[in-house]
């Protein structure tokens, strides 16, 4: 059995970590004039977003079937804003990459829709990117790619999802198997 708990305090332990030591300050702070991005403020801009992608999203994480847990920086260091965890209900938003609980709410819309398409490691394609952009689009109105752009974006870019990383997810969830 995974021990979540573990793996999501070891990941924010490793952020904290890695921002204290490059002196770096979250962009999502009240002293930045930035508003504050929580869950609470992600589920009423996905609300106030009104959209049928949106209100699912905000209902998956008001239920407590999404745990959503916000960290300083992407844990891993490729500088993503949110990420899914493969075959889990877990989603990790970098504070440092987000501007505005309305960003907030369509980059969780963007990793629910992964966690919704049940994709494996195996199994992930891009047209399952192209997907949760479109989702991500539909819950944050400052996310303006038309369809073309986002599949033009999804081609040509390599797949968000490298094989470095899924063998450090692999070999992560392995050994919080055997603990």
């Amino acid at each position: 059995m995974v021990k979540w708990n573990d793996f999501f305090k070891r990941e924010s332990a490793l952020a904290r970590e890695i921002s204290t030591a490059s002196g770096g300050t979250r962009r999502n702070t009240p002293s930045s004039g930035v508003p504050s991005v929580s869950e609470e403020s992600i589920i009423h801009a996905l609300r106030q977003a009104g959209t049928k992608e949106a209100l699912a999203t905000s209902k998956l994480l008001k239920r407590g079937i999404i745990h959503l847990k916000l960290v300083p920086m992407d844990p891993l260091g490729k500088g993503a804003a949110g990420r899914y965890y493969f075959g889990s209900n877990k989603i990790l938003l970098a504070l440092d990459k987000l501007r505005s609980p309305h960003e907030a709410a369509g980059f969780v819309a963007h990793e629910t829709r992964h966690y919704l398409q049940r994709i494996t490691p195996q199994t992930y394609r891009r047209i399952h990117e192209f997907e949760a952009y479109q989702w991500q689009r539909a819950a944050d109105a400052t996310f303006q790619l038309s369809d073309q752009e986002i599949l033009q974006l999804c081609l040509r870019s390599k797949p968000v999802l490298t094989l470095e990383v899924i063998r450090s997810i692999n070999l992560y969830q392995n050994r919080l198997q055997r603990n």
